[in-house]
């Protein structure tokens, strides 16, 4: 018996600590962004000096500062800021995202330039270098390629169209609809991927306001923040949680036989 015991002492922090975060870590289910303000917004030197090596890589590939956001309280702690970009020629849309910690002292979790298409038939594809592995399952109209080994923005947006170039070579591709109203843009973007994860079963309506990891040892999070003078509140959604159920991650190989599938996820983190 006192062997059992010290079993249950030992395995302390592999039972207790996933309870703890499943009873703590939540997000809300209204995602709220509003203009960038430096005087409000306190976001630390290195998360806005990468924040800016983002924009800058982007705009010499022909990018302009179409809205400069933040976003606050969607995670507990956690804070992010994100430029939306527009190019002016081609109409393509760029993000570049600095995610940071509010604890003290403040952390920068994640800086990433990511880079969506859209089509005329409904598909969407995203590229990113972002270093931490997304949360959601994409559904069979979208098709995430994760770059994080590109740190280069500018050299990942000459990727991203030679990929569109050799997969969707004559596919009509539309803009998105965000010039009036790019806070809105991004909540209401938010609000349709937590709706794809709820209506695919991996996640579920949890609380009006809020939404979190329903099983223990199930810790995704919305890694993607999309950072409001007035705030801009997406429609009302019920909290979410994640059901279970990690679905495929394809792991993209050195190999042109593995790209011309163009599985759902691409992970080309080697």
């Amino acid at each position: 018996m006192i062997y059992l015991t010290w079993l249950v002492i030992l395995l302390i922090p592999y039972w207790l600590g996933p309870i703890i975060v499943w009873l703590t870590q939540k997000a809300g289910a209204r995602p709220v962004f509003e203009p960038f303000a430096p005087g409000r917004h306190v976001v630390p030197e290195d998360v806005a000096a990468s924040f800016r090596q983002t924009c800058d890589a982007l705009a010499t590939e022909g990018f302009r500062v179409a809205a400069d956001l933040f976003q606050t309280g969607q995670m507990r702690h956690v804070s992010t800021r994100v430029a939306l970009l527009d190019h002016a020629e081609t109409t393509e849309l760029a993000l570049a995202v600095a995610t940071f910690t509010a604890a003290r002292p403040a952390r920068l979790v994640a800086s990433y330039a990511e880079l969506p298409t859209k089509f005329r038939d409904g598909r969407t594809v995203s590229v990113h270098n972002s270093p931490l592995l997304g949360s959601f399952t994409p559904p069979p109209s979208r098709v995430v390629v994760r770059l994080p080994i590109v740190r280069d923005p500018a050299r990942l947006c000459r990727v991203k169209r030679a990929y569109l170039d050799r997969h969707y070579r004559g596919l009509e591709r539309v803009p998105f609809e965000h010039q009036d109203d790019p806070a809105r843009f991004l909540a209401d973007a938010m609000v349709r991927e937590l709706t794809e994860q709820v209506e695919a079963g991996r996640w579920r309506h949890a609380a009006a306001t809020s939404f979190a990891p329903v099983r223990v040892g199930d810790l995704g999070g919305a890694a993607h923040g999309r950072p409001r003078p007035p705030l801009h509140r997406a429609a009302a959604h019920p909290g979410l949680a994640r059901v279970g159920g990690r679905g495929r991650r394809h792991c993209l190989r050195r190999h042109a036989a593995r790209l011309a599938r163009t599985p759902r996820v691409v992970d080309a983190s080697f």
